[in-house]
């Protein structure tokens, strides 16, 4: 796996999940810039040598009016009374590179850049997010909706936050990174394969763990399954993917 796409995946789970456990609060962040180091593990559901595992550095702020959280730049557009909508630009770091893979005449599966719109509803029974995003690269066309919903408690100083929700990707976004073209046949593989549009759900935990005012521990687990039609694929070896992230952050 190239250290290139190694670290882009370490950088934006840093900033996933150091978004995860701010949101967990049922108050904004506290502005201003962070820096931390991530452990990170991930089984993306492929055959190959396509599963991650590395610790890297990475950093964060948290603005007023805009936000960079590991590869995801965002701007709040409009707030009111618990509801607020972000326009945001975000790497999209699914695929992999066709040797890693144990099947000829593949081509590589690129990583991307997606741009979209994120609304999140906030109150006591927790925190409610739907977000729209689009492929602005066109390296698979496709676009992808999501909805999660998550509800935060205390055990002592430690804020947990489980989480459950669904994605849905277009036919594009999912023949893209699951199928088998056509053209690739032609060049050794075995045989072509078309995935359709497919629903993803998925369960995931935040954890925050205050050290003191500027110093934090934190985790975030999460687990997707695969529906059959990805499933079934010959690129996939599982029926679920997962990550595991456990990390340090300091806030300035």
């Amino acid at each position: 796996m190239p250290i290139r796409r190694l670290l882009l995946a370490a950088a934006c789970s840093l900033g996933l999940a150091c978004a995860h456990a701010q949101d967990a609060a049922r108050r904004p962040p506290a502005n201003g810039w962070n820096v931390g180091a991530i452990a990170l593990v991930r089984d993306g559901g492929y055959i190959g040598d396509v599963n991650r595992t590395l610790v890297v550095p990475a950093v964060g702020y948290e603005g007023d009016h805009v936000f960079f959280r590991g590869l995801q730049l965002g701007w709040h557009a409009w707030q009111h009374e618990g509801m607020q909508l972000d326009v945001v630009a975000q790497a999209r770091l699914d695929g992999f590179d066709r040797d890693d893979i144990p099947i000829p005449g593949l081509e590589d599966r690129r990583e991307s850049v997606d741009l979209g719109a994120v609304m999140t509803l906030s109150g006591d029974a927790g925190k409610l997010e739907f977000s729209a995003l689009t492929d602005a690269l066109n390296r698979s066309g496709g676009q992808e909706l999501a909805l999660e919903y998550g509800y935060p408690f205390m055990l002592g100083r430690v804020r947990i936050t489980p989480k459950a929700g669904v994605r849905w990707w277009s036919r594009d976004l999912a023949d893209y990174y699951y199928g088998i073209r056509p053209r690739e046949v032609a060049q050794g593989a075995p045989a072509a394969y078309a995935v359709s549009s497919s629903l993803l759900p998925e369960l995931g935990v935040n954890v925050m763990a205050p050290v003191n005012r500027r110093w934090a521990l934190w985790g975030a687990a999460r687990y997707q399954r695969l529906p059959s039609r990805i499933a079934d694929s010959p690129l996939v070896s599982a029926s679920s993917t997962s990550t595991l992230l456990i990390g340090v952050s300091y806030r300035f």
